[in-house]
């Protein structure tokens, strides 16, 4: 079967839309002053995209965040907003030039590692081999405030975990940690699910490094409502994300009540969930930038079916 491709359109105010690739779509935007149309070879991969899009606050992150799904795309254009010139960008083109770019890189290090007579360098070698020591020092400066950076954030992680020990009964045991780029921005699906409510409940998470998805977890919560067992997702989420040395991250999740509360726009008046609101705010304190964005259940299936196993793994075990 044929797979069908998509457009993603994105405005000067990152406003964004996905439309099927067709023969009229093109016309829509021709009035627009200003925008980028990227043709995605899928449009299950576009629609993903603009998801994406959606987190982002600046134009100009959007070019990083194409940069790494170039496999997906076909082509760009891009309508500046003042000239109203149009640009085509081909995309495989530009991979190719990325991929010669990367190999010119390899080639003139294998160059500067053969050069041991440093006797018959010219100066221009010199200044090369200058330029290349001083970019040393800066990255070993850099790696040194990262360590300090990450020593403290696991002192107060410490601190937190002996605050919130009861939290912590239900995060998995053994769990098993994934690669990632401390810099990168990650995307976190939770969902709970309660038998009864209260009931045999469970946790379901689903984390994603752009539109892949990188782990998920299926956690078993004992007896709990449905708010508590959304909560405790949530928390088993943002506990695994920092552990990874996440720095970036975004919570999704189809529960209006947890996501307002934790962007604080409502208060609690169940003690307990006005429990569970402090301590993952004190956690998420540590990134260096975290979003909760509410979405449809439909846009939550992977978390929600993660949930509803651990939920039935739950009943199974209190039967």
């Amino acid at each position: 079967m044929k797979l069908k491709q998509g457009i993603v359109f994105i405005d000067c105010q990152l406003k964004s839309k996905v439309y099927k690739v067709e023969g009229y779509a093109i016309s829509k935007f021709i009035k627009n002053n200003g925008y980028k149309l990227i043709y995605f070879n899928q449009l299950e991969k576009a629609e993903q995209f603009q998801k994406q899009v959606q987190q982002l606050s600046q134009l100009n992150q959007v070019d990083t965040l194409y940069k790494n799904m170039l496999d997906d795309i076909t082509f760009i254009s891009v309508k500046g907003e003042k000239s109203g010139s149009i640009r085509v960008i081909d995309v495989r083109k530009q991979k190719n030039n990325i991929q010669q770019e990367k190999t010119k890189n390899v080639e003139n290090t294998k160059i500067l590692n053969s050069q041991h007579d440093y006797g018959q360098q010219n100066n221009i070698e010199y200044k090369v081999k200058q330029q290349d020591c001083n970019g040393i020092l800066d990255e070993i400066e850099q790696k040194t405030k990262e360590t300090q950076i990450i020593r403290q954030r696991l002192i107060h992680l410490e601190k937190l975990d002996q605050q919130y020990e009861n939290l912590l009964f239900h995060y998995p045991k053994n769990i098993e940690s994934v690669p990632i780029l401390t810099e990168s921005l990650y995307s976190l699906y939770f969902d709970g699910a309660s038998k009864s409510n209260p009931g045999p409940a469970g946790a379901g998470v689903a984390l994603f490094d752009n539109l892949n998805q990188i782990k998920e977890i299926s956690q078993p919560l004992g007896k709990q409502t449905n708010n508590s067992a959304e909560f405790f997702a949530l928390f088993i989420g943002v506990r695994y994300a920092l552990n990874l040395g996440i720095n970036h991250l975004v919570c999704f999740g189809d529960s209006k009540l947890i996501i307002d509360g934790m962007n604080n726009k409502i208060t609690f008046q169940q003690p307990h969930l006005g429990y569970f609101q402090q301590a993952i705010s004190k956690y998420t304190q540590l990134f260096k930038k975290v979003r909760f964005i509410h979405i449809l259940r439909n846009q939550n299936k992977i978390a929600d079916n993660l949930a509803s196993k651990a939920a039935q793994k739950q009943k199974n075990i209190d039967q």
